[in-house]
């Protein structure tokens, strides 16, 4: 793409974000296709991932806006099994399409590191200005909807194969994105069974030259343990923005849930990755222990420490971990929520 191509394609996707201030969740597949027109391209469908990452689901377009149209292809289509859920799967773009027909290509749209879904574009031929244009445009898509997914239940519904039970809901309204990084470090959390967790919550955070990490099991699978993990998960939250260390952290969770809570138990690891280093330091309260995965393969024993259970005793010391975390290296949580760093 020559320089003039990229400062027209830069001119749209600018034109896009203004636009998009004054625009709501259903606007956003109109405001995609007009963009591509714009672009050189003859059409452009936002695909959601589901919660399991099973399946990519295509935004719905309200029939009253005429500037958009349905998708080509199929609405619904498998991670496992389709060029849109290799592109998703591994963060390439991917192009196919019938000879005599259109061009198809399969952008991925993140947010940040973390994979919301792809944006299939067409066009006659799909050549180098083109793709570029289409991950311009890509890449503004994943910041519309990171943007408006928290108020928006159209965006939230397309990214989601059946409802979530009550305390389900209430859990996934307090955790953050499932998946953050840099260039330096990424982690990624999962909860199963998606739609039906309980009291299992996760928070990660990057602050300077660390990664904070933190796992939460509240006894029981109902809506009482939900609202002890988002206790948990608050106080958390506020002992470390107010500088708080991680002996801090485990003390206000005890002490917030020995006071509101005192009839339930919890346990959770508490962890920080200093990112230059490279030493991690942990709590484990009560908690399975955390895995140590080095080049594919678990180090046995090697974050072994003894636990503190809520309630029963004080916190204990983190206990850094002595030699460097080496590159290869992932600590894994808990069996539930898999940080990786």
């Amino acid at each position: 793409m020559g320089r003039d191509e990229r400062d027209a394609a830069g001119a749209v996707v600018l034109g896009l974000l203004e636009d998009s201030h004054r625009a709501g969740p259903r606007d956003l597949p109109g405001l995609l296709q007009g963009a591509a027109r714009r672009l050189g391209l003859t059409g452009a469908w936002l695909y959601l991932a589901d919660v399991q990452e099973k399946y990519l689901t295509a935004l719905p377009v309200p029939p009253e806006d005429a500037r958009a149209t349905g998708p080509t292809g199929p609405g619904l289509l498998d991670v496992d099994g389709s060029l849109a859920g290799r592109a998703y799967r591994t963060g390439d773009v991917r192009t196919g399409g019938d000879p005599g027909r259109c061009a198809v290509g399969w952008l991925p749209v993140v947010d940040g590191i973390g994979r919301l879904g792809v944006l299939q574009v067409t066009a006659p031929v799909l050549d180098g200005a083109r793709l570029a244009a289409g991950r311009a445009l890509a890449t503004a898509a994943g910041l519309l909807v990171a943007v408006q997914t928290p108020f928006s239940d159209q965006l939230v519904r397309t990214g989601r194969r059946r409802p979530m039970t009550l305390q389900a809901e209430l859990v996934r309204a307090f955790l953050p994105p499932r998946t953050i990084g840099s260039r330096l470090v990424t982690s990624s959390a999962v909860l199963e069974p998606a739609y039906d967790i309980g009291g299992d919550a996760f928070d990660h955070n990057l602050a300077g030259n660390r990664l904070h990490l933190t796992l939460v099991d509240a006894m029981g699978h109902d809506l009482a343990s939900g609202g002890c993990s988002a206790v948990a998960v608050a106080a958390c939250r506020s002992t470390r923005r107010a500088g708080g260390t991680l002996t801090d952290i485990a003390g206000a969770i005890d002490d917030a849930l020995t006071r509101w809570i005192p009839d339930r138990l919890l346990t959770c690891v508490i962890a920080d990755l200093d990112l230059v280093t490279g030493v991690l330091s942990w709590i484990n309260c009560g908690h399975p222990t955390p895995l140590l995965i080095r080049r594919g393969r678990i180090v046995a024993r090697a974050l072994e420490r003894p636990r503190t259970c809520r309630s029963a005793s004080p916190p204990a010391c983190p206990a850094p971990r002595p030699p460097s975390t080496p590159r290869g290296s992932n600590p894994a949580t808990a069996c539930w929520c898999t940080p990786t760093a």
